[in-house]
């Protein structure tokens, strides 16, 4: 069984079950050998991601205690982003070297290049995020358990609206910071029709386009930061501009196929739960 409700149990305690479940794997993915440790690192953050996406679904219930979970799942996201930063600019680079010269490919290591101890390999990321799993894992047994189809269902409709919204706006910026904010509420939108499960009416083609939209701009938002760096820290001129207009033109190709798929989840009904 995947990361969704069954067909038949009720949603409220099925959200808190699958909450519960994904907690507590990823606290036990944190611990044990170091061997595999970035594919676990990974994993991890991709169902804090989603946990944090079902949160949403509790906030007009309990939003005090639905936020708080979230703000903690958040900052365990960010704790192991400090140990997945580096993979992620790595992969980034792998697909832009054929694309530069010597001088370009030189700018690219000088921004991979580790600049302090905050992106070296270290334990304490690990024992941070898992110290903030455990308690949002005990928290979340505090989730109420009446009342789950409805929430659900507005939340579906209110991802979607939100997900229409942030690419309105990303489109007219291409602020980074906007392109990112539209992914985390494709994310959101994912997410809820993923768990929904069969439940769900005219969400599959949707999910689909979320999901492809929402990988697009993850490549994108990891040639940002790479590009930054290499705007900082490469420190041959020609290198540097060479790097830097290679990463743009790559942005703009990416966030193209983004706002295509973008205008097609506009145009699309808003998911909702089917009627019993």
């Amino acid at each position: 069984m995947g990361f969704r409700l069954k067909r038949h149990e009720r949603v409220a305690p099925g959200l808190i079950r699958l909450l519960d479940r994904d907690l507590q794997r990823a606290g036990r993915a944190l611990g044990g050998s170091p061997v595999g440790l970035d594919a676990r690192v990974h994993k991890v953050r991709r169902r804090l991601k989603r946990d944090r996406s079902l949160l949403r679904v509790f906030e007009p219930a309990a939003p005090e205690l639905a936020r708080a979970i979230r703000r903690g799942l958040r900052d365990a996201g960010r704790a192991l982003a400090k140990l997945r930063e580096r993979t992620a600019l790595q992969a980034a680079a792998s697909a832009l070297r054929v694309e530069l010269d010597a001088r370009g490919r030189a700018a690219l290591e000088a921004a991979l290049t580790p600049r302090s101890a905050d992106e070296t390999r270290s334990l304490q990321p690990l024992q941070e995020a898992a110290g903030l799993i455990r308690t949002a894992r005990t928290s979340a047994r505090l989730l109420p358990r009446k009342g789950g189809r409805k929430l659900l269902d507005d939340a579906l409709a209110r991802a979607h609206r939100k997900a229409r919204k942030g690419h309105r706006h990303a489109a007219k910026s291409l602020a980074t910071a906007d392109l990112h904010e539209w992914r985390k509420e494709l994310k959101d939108l994912l997410h809820l029709i993923k768990l929904s499960g069969d439940r769900v009416a005219a969400g599959n083609a949707t999910a689909k386009r979320a999901g492809a939209a929402e990988r697009i701009l993850g490549d994108d938002h990891d040639l940002a930061a790479l590009g930054d760096r290499v705007i900082r820290f490469a420190r041959d001129r020609s290198g540097r501009a060479k790097g830097a207009a290679t990463i743009d033109a790559r942005r703009r190709r990416l966030q193209k196929a983004a706002f295509k798929l973008g205008k097609k989840i506009d145009k699309a009904k808003a998911p909702r739960l089917r009627e019993r």
